[in-house]
């Protein structure tokens, strides 16, 4: 079934700014990750983007550009329909997705910190480690996924008749 124009003129904002936020995800991919990457003395981490069946930038800016989608699915079928519940359902959603990011930034930085001592034996040197940030893409898209999942069973509203 095709969609009615007036269907189509509802979502035209909602698919507007998905294609704002996937082409903001491609040109800021990289400050992005440097700005979530870990601090850890005497290492200096070098953002890659090695392609894989997908680039790290593009799943970036496919979960970015998802993050309203999935949002106004959970307000859809959840038939949330106050603005309080929609922006409270907003709220869960970026809470949980930054989260997930806070979580995989502990997690690096622990990491690299308990192997630094190991790595630099030298009292002033340094290593550049070359990252690909593809597993914070991957926390951000899972913890998307519970944010909208929570905020569904939380604030969804039982179709009455």
């Amino acid at each position: 079934m095709l969609l009615t124009g007036m269907k189509r003129i509802k979502f035209l904002p909602l698919i507007l700014l998905s294609i704002a936020l996937f082409v903001l995800g491609q040109y800021m991919y990289g400050p992005v990750f440097e700005f979530f990457e870990a601090n850890v003395d005497r290492v200096k981490f070098l953002i890659t983007d090695q392609g894989g069946l997908f680039r790290s930038s593009l799943l970036f800016s496919l979960v970015l550009a998802l993050i309203p989608v999935f949002i106004v699915l959970v307000w859809k079928t959840g038939h949330i329909v106050s603005v309080k519940g929609k922006v409270i359902v907003c709220l869960v959603v970026l809470a949980f997705i930054s989260l997930g990011i806070l979580i995989r930034h502990i997690a690096v930085n622990a990491y690299f910190k308990s192997i630094t001592p190991k790595l630099l034996l030298l009292p002033n040197s340094q290593i550049t480690y070359p990252i690909n940030p593809v597993n914070f893409v991957y926390y951000m898209f899972i913890f998307l996924c519970m944010g909208c999942i929570l905020s569904w069973f939380l604030f969804r509203r039982e179709n009455q008749l």
